[in-house]
């Protein structure tokens, strides 16, 4: 048994020098049964955990024992994570042996959007765009709005032809939605 709590703690036996594998017994404070060893603690890896950015703080906890020395400089048996990264921690176990443990955190941030789609059918042209857009797909007449990327609405009109006028745009890069139509705004280019 390879144990910080028996390493050394034999009684020594002035005719026994050699243990069970011919290694040297030590004089003084030989290990308990027939094999000397020495103990040495590796460190310990926890399983990685994931976390959405909406579950934080995540409370990390060392086992039992101390006392504790967290990378990050605690000095408790828990600690509070607020962001990702790999947080190590140094303590004794309640058999008074030593030992590191790792902790990789990783921090899932939801920013509430969902990922950008095409609705089916809808197609724009050209991509990017001088002095007009084709709007193919769509139900005329339709509404269509024209957003900055902030969000601020730069047109709104009903489309009574499939071609959108944008020569008087700025460059730039605008969002286009359409209503009754079901999906998320088209990103689109206007280029002078």
């Amino acid at each position: 048994l390879n144990s910080c709590v028996l390493d050394g703690l034999g009684t020594p036996v002035s005719w026994v020098l050699f243990d069970a594998d011919n290694d040297p017994r030590h004089p003084s404070s030989p290990d308990p049964g027939a094999d000397e060893f020495s103990f040495t603690a590796v460190p310990l890896s926890a399983p990685g955990i994931t976390v959405p950015s909406s579950q934080l703080p995540l409370v990390l906890t060392a086992p039992d024992g101390g006392p504790w020395s967290w990378i990050t400089g605690a000095t408790t048996q828990s600690i509070n994570v607020f962001v990702g990264g790999l947080y190590s921690c140094t303590f004794t176990d309640v058999n008074g042996c030593t030992w590191t443990i790792d902790q990789a955190v990783t921090v899932n941030i939801n920013t509430g959007l969902e990922p950008a789609s095409t609705p089916a059918g809808l197609l724009v042209f050209p991509n990017p765009a001088t002095t007009s857009l084709t709007i193919a797909g769509v139900e005329l007449p339709a509404r269509i709005q024209l957003l900055s990327l902030d969000g601020r609405l730069v047109r709104s009109e009903l489309l009574t032809s499939p071609v959108l006028q944008v020569s008087d745009l700025h460059q730039g890069t605008y969002l286009l939605r359409t209503e009754g139509v079901v999906g998320m705004p088209i990103r689109i280019q206007v280029l002078r």
